[in-house]
């Protein structure tokens, strides 16, 4: 019997009597036998070449594999064995560096919450005020009642969105205020836009001329107030502003640390003057609509007091100072000041592990003078905030 042919049906028979065991491995059909294994000097040679062969894994084409992993929720573009797209790789590589970069910290003081969803309602009660002083003797007040608002807050990862409505409204009243924030906060900046309109009643008082007028309850007068505010946080690794505003993160161990940044405000608030006593006209009949502009440079000081495991409390103080542009309805020349002003922050948050509550107060005051004229407001804030994360 010819050489070759007696060393296959060797090799048959000691296949036969040892089954395959290694899982997902080769297994040539009878005919496909290399002729590497066929060349060996002896049979344990080509046993043993042959028993090598047949554990090399199998490879498999994974191009396509990367859809059927999101339709099953997941996503891990750093799995180098599923071929991404160039694009989602030069996009997760991008987020990564970003990470990397904006959001490390010191594990000792702060930790992430795992969580990447978050959603909350919000209790929203606040209330500003406002005076302009044109000259020693005339001068106008507004000041509004409380407005409570309640809405709902979604955040995911850093950025969040949130909208929230007059109470009233839910029992069928006329809506007269309205709320709107938009944010994007890692553990090195934050970056927030919000929106605010006010049409409550509100008191005004004032003099013309010397001589005041009649306090007055003045029906729908609409305030309106916008912004934008980007803040720097120098000791980012060992505070947190996440901690006590975005319920994103934990502060472990107390720590503060000094911000810096930018912020544009726009503030405007209308009066009817049908509504206003008759010696009051003349101050507001051609000046109904006042604007003021802001543009601001911050700088301050944030703390963190870890109280215990769950409980954080926190405070801020941030003057700002700035140029601001105000103008009264296009029928006298605008007017260029100076803009000093304060915000000050409190809160206190309450952390379980899936659950969140948080009790918050601000206040914003501006003062501004120029051209013999004088401006001042305030706005008050309280929020209460209860949410989940996932």
């Amino acid at each position: 019997m010819p050489r070759h042919l007696l060393t296959l049906l060797i090799l048959l028979c000691t296949l036969a009597a040892y089954p395959n065991t290694a899982g997902d491995t080769i297994a040539y059909p009878v005919g496909v036998i290399p002729d590497s294994i066929l060349s060996g000097d002896s049979i344990a040679e080509k046993l043993a070449a042959w028993q090598q062969l047949r554990r090399q894994p199998k490879t498999e084409d994974k191009s396509g594999l990367w859809i059927k992993e999101l339709r099953r929720g997941k996503f891990n573009p750093s799995d180098t064995s599923i071929h991404y797209p160039k694009l989602i790789r030069v996009g997760y590589s991008a987020i990564t560096w970003f990470n990397r970069t904006f959001n490390a910290t010191d594990t000792n003081y702060v930790r992430s919450t795992g969580k990447k969803f978050k959603i909350s309602v919000k209790n929203n009660n606040w209330f500003d005020s406002y005076f302009a002083g044109f000259g020693p003797k005339n001068n106008i007040s507004i000041v509004s009642g409380a407005s409570s608002n309640i809405g709902l807050n979604v955040s995911f990862l850093g950025i969040g969105v949130g909208r929230s409505l007059d109470v009233k409204q839910l029992f069928g009243a006329k809506r007269t205020s309205d709320k709107f924030e938009l944010s994007f906060t890692c553990s090195r900046f934050k970056i927030e836009y919000y929106r605010m309109v006010n049409r409550g009643n509100v008191t005004i008082s004032g003099s013309v001329d010397g001589e005041r007028f009649k306090i007055r309850r003045v029906e729908m007068a609409t305030r309106r107030s916008k912004g934008l505010n980007f803040y720097y946080l120098f000791n980012n690794r060992r505070y947190s502003q996440s901690a006590a505003y975005g319920f994103s993160k934990l502060q472990l161990r107390s720590s503060g640390s000094f911000l810096a940044g930018l912020s544009f405000c726009r503030q405007s608030f209308n009066v009817n003057p049908s509504q206003l006593d008759d010696s009051a006209i003349d101050l507001t009949d051609s000046t109904t609509v006042y604007t003021f502009n802001d543009y601001c440079v911050n700088f301050g000081y944030a703390y963190n007091w870890a109280v215990s495991r769950n409980v954080l409390l926190h405070g801020s103080i941030m003057p700002y100072v700035g140029f601001k542009y105000a103008d009264s309805n296009g029928s006298e020349p605008p007017y260029y000041m100076i803009s000093l002003n304060a915000k000050l922050g409190i809160s206190v948050t309450w952390n379980l592990p899936h659950i969140f509550f948080g009790l918050q107060g601000y206040a914003d005051g501006r003062l501004f003078s120029g051209g013999g004229n004088n401006f001042r407001s305030l706005l008050t804030d309280f929020n209460f905030i209860a949410g989940v994360r996932f």
